[in-house]
């Protein structure tokens, strides 16, 4: 699998290990695996450490680009965490205090 990924990777200025296979509308890179489809991080995650990914958690890039496989930019981590990293209006709120949450507490 590992060979397959990199046979469609161009590396950008930044660094990302960018898949230029098929990618969803949202931006995440796929590839087949017999009848299984597979993000490429995910996949690229796995290969690298030998284990499927843990229960639980998800792979984040922390370099913010979808179709990055670079195992330097991306992390396990929880899905709280990578909502948390994320741009998503209501995190943004969060951080600046402004959420509900924050107003009630």
């Amino acid at each position: 699998m590992l060979f397959r990924l990199l046979e469609r990777v161009r590396v950008d200025e930044a660094g990302c290990w960018l898949w230029t296979g098929y990618r969803l509308p949202n931006g995440y890179g796929r590839i087949s695996d017999g009848p299984e489809k597979l993000y490429t991080h995910r996949a690229m995650w796995e290969a690298v450490h030998g284990r499927p990914l843990p229960d639980g958690l998800v792979v984040d890039h922390l370099c913010r680009v979808h179709h990055c496989m670079n195992p330097d930019h991306i992390e396990a981590v929880t899905p709280r965490t990578n909502v948390m990293r994320g741009f998503h209006p209501n995190v943004m709120r969060h951080r600046m205090g402004l959420c509900r949450a924050c107003r009630a507490a």
